[in-house]
């Protein structure tokens, strides 16, 4: 019974190791796991500041920082050859003048979700293609346009302009 004793002894205490070394794997995990997670939760204001000092310092371009910005939310732009398509992200410029030669309206570096409706004409570029440069087209404004009283029931001639165009990366596992 001794020498099975002290058998039994030894597995414990073998066992007592490598729970000891089990738990302090997942406790140095979970710590890692929580640093990660504090960091990525506060990635936006980081990079934000990154890029404030960094293009105010001449470290790098704005070109630049929108490169490593969109790899980080997982988008890229498209080329001049893609479609536009309901859910990409589209920057636009665009001038609009009544029937009478008035400009009304005059934006630059618009930014709009395709398909979200911020833009009651954003339904025009879905189709075209990326590069097609300017383009104009008109949009009869309903009579009871809220956001501007001003152009309810005008119909205003647009010239807009697509000035980049970003989707979603599709990734496959």
């Amino acid at each position: 019974m001794g020498q099975a004793s002290k058998e039994v002894r030894d597995l414990v205490a073998a066992l007592k190791v490598e729970v000891n070394d089990v738990r302090m794997k997942v406790n140095t995990t979970k710590d890692l796991m929580r640093n990660i997670f504090t960091f990525l939760g506060d990635i936006e204001t980081r990079l934000e500041a990154f890029r404030t000092l960094g293009v105010r310092g001449g470290l790098f371009s704005p070109e630049e920082y929108d490169k490593v910005w969109d790899e980080i939310k997982g988008l890229r732009v498209k080329a001049p050859t893609e479609v536009i398509h309901a859910g990409d992200f589209v920057r636009m410029s665009f001038t609009a003048s009544d029937k009478d030669g008035n400009e009304l309206l005059n934006e630059e570096g618009v930014a709009c979700v395709v398909g979200n409706k911020a833009f009651v004409f954003e339904d025009k570029v879905i189709g075209m293609r990326v590069g097609v440069g300017s383009f104009d087209f008109e949009h009869t404004y309903p009579k009871d346009f809220p956001l501007k009283p001003e152009l309810a029931d005008k119909t205003l001639a647009f010239n807009m302009t697509i000035d980049k165009v970003k989707t979603k990366c599709i990734t496959t596992n």
